[in-house]
């Protein structure tokens, strides 16, 4: 018995897991075509194309350097948290 709640327990995280991954993907791949287009317009704005690819690249430095730092607390926290809610549920 204890070997299929496992069983269940490990393909309920799984799946929902992999029902995120799925998610994120489509949301980076939005994401990234709406950064290229940004980028695009802020370079007409100044001038030169490559002027807003440097503007956004400065932009997610900066929020790169933001996630970093208090990645605990955005990252390894929630996911742990979840983990372990699936598993005790």
């Amino acid at each position: 018995l204890w070997k299929l709640k496992a069983i269940d327990k490990t393909s309920e995280v799984v799946s929902s897991f992999a029902e995120k991954l799925i998610v994120y993907i489509i949301l980076c791949v939005c994401f990234l075509l709406l950064s290229i287009g940004l980028a695009l317009l802020i370079g007409y704005w100044l001038g030169h194309n490559f002027y807003g690819f440097f503007v956004m690249a400065a932009f997610y430095g900066i929020v790169g350097l933001i996630i970093h730092l208090s990645r605990n607390r955005l990252i390894k926290t929630p996911i742990s948290n979840s983990i372990i809610q699936k598993f005790l549920n």
